[in-house]
């Protein structure tokens, strides 16, 4: 929840990361043909280290840097995504059923054991947020910002984002009517 507001939203480095997963998974698996390419777009929208090239998931193609600099500084600014219209907050629980079994493993601790309910927040189904973008230098290329919408889009659909996702949270649907509008302003 936002600190001064409390509005829900999603940090910048939460978005930043999901959509670099996505574009690191079309890297993977691109062909021979394409992948220089999206190397190139990857490199541009998020930058790089050179740790990424030594221990990170950079490794495999440390072959396609053609003699350029390992560190370059990303081109892409990820916003935080606000909700646009009313998010409401609500609270749902965890029911860890035996933590003592799940701690020891002695059937003779199930006997004993009662529900522990752990509450968390959430946000109910039907809220919109708005996913921004930005190129954050004079000399970019717009082209970077129409691969950085497919990863986004790929990362809120087909990947999620947050903690919780296997139980059917963080997951997107996208309006093409909305991102028309949002491409042309």
């Amino acid at each position: 929840l936002d600190r001064l507001f409390g509005l829900p939203f999603i940090p910048g480095s939460a978005v930043k990361g999901v959509c670099r997963h996505a574009a690191l998974q079309e890297l993977k698996s691109a062909s021979d043909d394409d992948r220089s390419r999206l190397f190139e777009e990857f490199c541009s929208v998020f930058g790089t280290a050179d740790n990424d090239f030594t221990n990170g998931d950079l490794r495999p193609f440390r072959d396609l840097l053609n003699d350029g600099a390992e560190n370059r500084r990303g081109r892409v600014s990820f916003l935080p995504a606000y909700p646009v219209n009313e998010a409401k907050v609500v609270v749902d629980l965890t029911n860890v059923h035996y933590p003592d079994y799940y701690r020891s493993g002695r059937t003779e601790d199930l006997s004993k054991e009662r529900p522990l309910l752990n509450y968390f927040p959430a946000v109910e189904v039907g809220a919109q947020f708005a996913f921004c973008l930005v190129l954050n230098r004079s000399d970019a290329d717009q082209t970077i910002l129409t691969a950085s919408q497919r990863w986004l889009e790929a990362a809120l659909t087909v990947r999620g984002i947050g903690a919780k996702t296997a139980s059917g949270y963080g997951w997107f649907s996208l309006q093409p009517t909305v991102l028309g509008e949002i491409m042309t302003e």
